[in-house]
């Protein structure tokens, strides 16, 4: 699902900059500096999810370089939003905030992006209005789920702690990508302007131009090292070869991918526990539940955690047990295996 210029259009300037308060004021009444921010973006994301139908699992939006993860829970939630239903229950509004302002956030860097756009003022201080209520809004929902901890409301808390990981997660990768700015234009040295003049001058006029003689003695050449030229050549080889293969770890390099958790694999019968290991996915179930189901029942519970994690980036799925260390495996492509 490609969102970039639909979510660009709800976050456009004159629609935002109507939704900048400066404070969070005391009354209850008051909703908090982060929702109207990301509210527009909540309705964008509601127009998509019905045009489709809302899905039984996480989906991917691509945003400029960033990959957001759309759980279940949070297409409800923006769809709820956009009928303009009012949720009575704290934990849900906070994971619909935090929905809304991982789009803003990603919306405004993938504007700032753009050669156009690279020293924007307007959109550089909305990205860091933005990053500063998703700081906020993250403390916020760490205070909730220690609150829904002490009572026990256990659940609840975990909804919170699985939003508020991808919200960091959104923040962290802003702010790392901030720090890959292009190196700065190469400064000439003395040595090199000096060059480049007398470069330039030697298509100058006549009067720079100076006659050409020959020396009268004879200056003898030093002649190269046998094997010389043969050395520079296994030397450049060699170069060559290393080149490549820094190329590929830098391209095969392990970076961290969204987490998921059990409530993103509904078809998988038994499942215990998600262990996210980028770029492996490893899938913990009841084996005696796992045992009961046939064969098709199995690959289609297979094809479904594909379906899920293929998007966001993972490379491989293990299914196991307990006490089998392998049940079921993707690594990659088409082909799953089914151990048992």
């Amino acid at each position: 699902m490609t969102t970039n210029e639909s979510l660009d259009e709800t976050g456009s300037e004159s629609v935002q900059k109507d939704h900048q308060p400066e404070r969070e004021e005391p009354s209850s009444d008051t909703p908090p500096p982060w929702r109207p921010l990301g509210h527009p973006y909540l309705l964008t994301l509601a127009a998509k999810v019905k045009g489709q139908g809302p899905k039984k699992h996480s989906i991917s939006i691509p945003i400029g370089r960033f990959n957001i993860l759309v759980s279940p829970m949070d297409q409800t939630l923006a769809l709820q939003a956009a009928e303009g239903h009012a949720s009575e229950n704290p934990s849900h509004l906070m994971i619909r905030d935090a929905m809304g302002m991982r789009l803003m956030i990603a919306v405004a860097q993938r504007k700032l992006d753009k050669p156009e756009n690279l020293n924007d003022p307007d959109i550089q201080a909305r990205l860091e209005e933005g990053l500063g209520l998703a700081y906020r809004l993250a403390h916020t929902m760490t205070v909730e789920v220690h609150r829904l901890w002490d009572e026990g409301s256990k659940d609840a808390a975990d909804e919170i702690q699985i939003s508020k990981r991808h919200l960091i997660a959104a923040i962290e990768g802003i702010e790392n990508s901030g720090q890959e700015d292009s190196p700065e234009p190469e400064k000439k040295t003395e040595d090199q302007r000096f060059l480049y003049q007398w470069d330039s001058s030697g298509s100058a006029s006549g009067e720079s131009r100076r006659p050409v003689t020959t020396a009268k003695t004879r200056v003898a050449v030093p002649q190269a090292p046998k094997g010389t030229g043969r050395h520079r050549l296994i030397f450049s080889i060699l170069m060559v070869v290393l080149g490549i293969i820094l190329s590929n770890l830098w391209l095969n390099r392990t970076r961290q991918l969204p987490d998921f958790s059990t409530e993103d694999f509904p078809k998988v019968p038994g499942i215990e526990q998600v262990i996210n290991r980028s770029p492996t996915i490893l899938i913990i179930v009841s084996e005696s539940q796992w045992s009961s189901t046939d064969r098709f029942e199995k690959e289609e519970a297979v094809t479904s955690v594909v379906d899920t994690i293929k998007p966001a980036g993972y490379k491989a799925a293990e299914f196991r047990s307990r006490a089998t260390p392998s049940l079921a495996a993707w690594n990659g492509g088409n082909k799953i295996t089914i151990v048992k």
